[in-house]
């Protein structure tokens, strides 16, 4: 199953509103390097956009992404190593492991942790 990852498009925004001020300041301007620059980074907002990050439960564990230094990175979590699964507000789960503590931030919180406590009850069976 998959989960939508808030994270990962507010990054996508806001590339794409960096690359539209670019390229539009540089077609202004008349600079025809920096906006074929800016045209190409656009591919790459695009792919963000479309392949966003998502939070993929799987039947041995949960992988998704935390910030370390400057990026998103993909973590797998098992639910052997879950310990406990709170549900912060809406958009916010707070994953609990024997060594991290991990933040999901996805559009439908409360069915990301409904079926995070299924699938770690059907693995612990």
């Amino acid at each position: 199953m998959k989960f939508k990852e808030l994270r990962g498009l507010a990054l996508g925004l806001i590339l794409a509103l960096i690359d539209a001020y670019l390229i539009i300041f540089n077609m202004i301007n008349g600079n025809k390097s920096k906006m074929i620059i800016g045209l190409l980074l656009s591919i790459f907002v695009f792919v963000i956009l479309v392949f966003q990050f998502f939070i993929h439960v799987q039947e041995y564990g949960v992988v998704l992404y935390h910030f370390v230094a400057i990026a998103l990175l993909p973590t797998l979590i098992e639910y052997k190593d879950l310990v406990e699964i709170e549900l912060k507000n809406k958009y916010h789960v707070i994953l609990k492991t024997k060594y991290k503590t991990y933040h999901a931030y996805v559009f439908n919180a409360l069915k990301f942790k409904d079926t995070l406590m299924e699938m770690k009850n059907q693995a612990s069976h």
